[in-house]
Order: structure tokens, then C-alpha cells, then sequence
């Protein structure tokens, strides 16, 4: 049975198995000079997005932060080739079809990452889609790159490209992002966004700072979250704390606080996002995340969504997603909102290339 919706919140550990943005693992030390290599997966700096390490400490889960969008049925390929020894290319196509039941290609990401042996990482990923014209047209660029700044230090600096009113590519926004990892064996970030001005000039719009304490049960991490005011001044906007940890079954659980000054200045807790992810001996996870808010200022924390997914083989060796989706209705009862499967083919295309087909059921 299929099931149709215009946006569907899915789970960033799902997009990172079934989309090839690889979730975060744990950093490996080098022998060489005892220094940290970036041996964790990569990921893009967003905007709005909690701060995470590229190389050093961070969660091994992620916070509902990605909307996937379906307002029509679409399939989706990828392809990864082996460049040389530093370079892998990804190339994913979007496919819908027409009103006739043609398939047509509709969207076109293009991802080049290069590795060096000190360990920078070079990435470039372009975005293109079908225009009114039917021809595809680049509507997003980001280039990034990681370096080393010495010893348990690193530097990520991103920035993004979109059409400007003359179709030329403009840069939009640029982040900073540093991470240094102290004697006390805790890992300091410090995130700065820029935008440019009408007249060109470039303006802090956020800023983030983060610890992240690596225990032997549990990472703690605190987020300070700055954003530029309408008069051009940085103020506090919220404090994240997030702790997560992995119960005696081997099930990993993270709680997340964001918090927010009330009109006296006080900080109160505002959301709540409850994890949890266990792998089962047949090898599939099941993952389930609840978002809790306030109703009212003064009023308590109640659960709003819950997001249970699973993730599993089937005989053939397809990938297949279940997620079901339930929301707190006028009456207040928790009631079963979306549900929707999604299913992932993987097959061998040629010598170092693979090709994944995902599609809704």
C-alpha cells in the first residue's frame, strides 16, 4: 500500500544509511605524531544545524533534522566511483515520472571528495534541477575543506553558492568552524556563520560554541547558540544540552534540552527530543525519537511526535525503511499520522562503481 504526503521528517541516522550521508563514528588515533586523523564520516556544515565534530568528539546520534520531501512518488539512484586513491565521486539522480508515466530525470547532486595523506579533506557538491524549460540548471554549490591546525586541532571552512538575479553563481553564506581537543579530554567548537549585506558586506549572523565531554558511558555535550539581531547585534537565542549513552543491551539513547530566555531573561526548557536506536542479532535497527514541547508558556513538557523507523534486509538483499509517524491530535491523544515505506536496491554497475535505487511503496 503507498502512502502520499508533501513532507515527511525523517530521521538523520535513515538518510545516512539509505542516502550515503554517512553518520558520525568513532575518531581512530594515528600512530604518527599521536594526532587525531579525520577517520570520521564526513558531513556537510549547515546552517542552523547543531554543531558536531568533523574530526574530533560528537554523537553517534543525530537529531531529526532532515525534511524529505515527497510530494510526488520519486526514485532515486546513486553511483560512487573510486576516482584514484584520494577522490570518490557520487553522482545522484532523482527520477519522477509525468502525467503520462514517463520517468524523467528532475534532479541531478554531484559530489567530489578528495582525501590527502595529512589528512585534509577537500569536497565539492553541486546541486541541479530541471528548470521550467526542462534543462537542468545548477541551483546550489558548496565547496569545504578540513585542515589540520596542529595537534587535536581543526579548521572546516564552508561556503555556499546559489543563482543571483543575474544567474551567475554568488556566494549566499560562509562558515567557520574550529575544534580543538584540551588535556582535560574535552572538545571545544566554535562555529561562526557570515552573510553579505545589500551592500556586499560580510556580517556574523550566528554563532555556536560547544563542548562535548567523551566519558567512558556517556557523552555530555552543551551548546551556546548566538544569533544577529534586527539592530546587528549578537544575542543569546538558545542553549542546547545533549547526553547520550548506551545501556547494558548495546541500545544507544540520547536526550536533548534546547533552552530559551523568557521574558524575565530566565532560561527554560522549551523542547525535548528523546533517542533511542537498538541493533537487533539479525543485524536490523530500530529507531524511535519523540519531540516534546510546551503548549503554553507556563505549562509542562508533553510528548507532540513520535517517529518509530525500521530498518531491515529483506530475502533478496534490498534495504526496506518502515517509518511510522504519530502526532498529538486536537483531543490531545497521540494518533497515527503518516506511514510510509521506502525501498533500496544496490547492485555492482561496472568495475568500482555501485548503483543504489530507492523507492517509496
Amino acid at each position: 500500500m503507498r502512502f502520499k504526503f508533501s513532507q515527511i521528517l525523517v530521521l538523520f541516522v535513515t538518510s545516512c544509511l539509505l542516502f550515503g550521508v554517512a553518520a558520525p563514528a568513532q575518531t581512530r588515533k594515528t600512530e604518527e605524531k599521536g594526532e587525531s586523523k579525520p577517520t570520521r564520516a564526513f558531513h556537510w556544515l549547515e546552517l542552523k544545524s547543531t554543531v558536531n565534530g568533523q574530526v574530533l568528539g560528537t554523537s553517534r546520534l543525530g537529531k531529526l533534522n532532515l525534511t524529505y520531501e515527497m510530494e510526488r512518488e520519486a526514485d532515486v539512484e546513486r553511483e560512487t566511483v573510486q576516482v584514484d586513491s584520494q577522490t570518490v565521486k557520487t553522482v545522484e539522480r532523482v527520477y519522477r515520472r509525468d502525467a503520462n508515466g514517463r520517468r524523467k530525470l528532475q534532479e541531478l547532486t554531484e559530489v567530489e571528495r578528495r582525501t590527502f595523506p595529512d589528512g585534509r579533506v577537500e569536497a565539492v557538491q553541486t546541486k541541479s534541477k530541471v528548470d521550467v524549460n526542462g534543462r537542468m540548471q545548477v541551483w546550489r554549490l558548496q565547496r569545504q575543506e578540513t585542515r589540520s591546525l596542529g595537534q587535536d586541532s581543526w579548521e572546516t571552512t564552508s561556503s555556499v553558492l546559489k543563482p543571483g538575479v543575474t544567474g551567475n553563481l554568488t556566494t549566499v553564506y560562509k562558515i567557520r568552524q574550529t575544534e580543538r581537543k584540551g588535556n582535560d579530554n574535552v572538545v571545544r567548537v566554535e562555529r561562526v556563520v557570515e552573510e553579505p549585506d545589500l551592500n556586499n558586506r560580510w556580517n556574523v549572523v550566528e554563532q555556536r560554541s560547544a563542548t562535548i565531554q567523551e566519558n567512558e558511558d556517556e557523552t555530555i555535550q552543551q551548546e551556546t547558540v548566538y544569533e544577529r539581531s534586527p539592530f546587528g547585534e549578537l544575542s543569546l537565542k538558545s542553549q542546547v544540552s545533549s547526553i547520550e549513552w548506551e545501556d547494558e543491551a548495546g541500545g544507544v539513547h540520547r536526550t536533548i534540552d534546547t533552552y530559551q530566555p523568557n521574558s524575565s531573561g530566565k532560561m527554560d526548557v522549551v523542547e525535548r527530543i528523546e533517542l533511542s536506536e537498538v541493533t537487533l542479532s539479525d543485524g536490523s535497527k530500530q529507531s524511535v525519537q519523540e519531540l516534546q514541547t510546551r503548549s503554553s508558556p507556563n505549562g509542562g513538557l508533553q510528548v507532540v511526535e513520535r517517529v518509530a523507523r525500521d530498518l531491515s534486509k529483506s530475502r533478496s538483499g534490498d534495504t526496506v525503511e518502515d517509518i511510522r509517524i504519530e502526532r498529538r491530535d486536537v483531543y490531545g491523544k497521540m494518533s497515527p499520522a503518516e506511514d510510509f515505506r521506502r525501498t533500496q536496491t544496490e547492485k555492482e554497475t561496472g568495475p568500482g562503481k555501485k548503483s543504489f535505487t530507492s523507492k517509496p511503496n
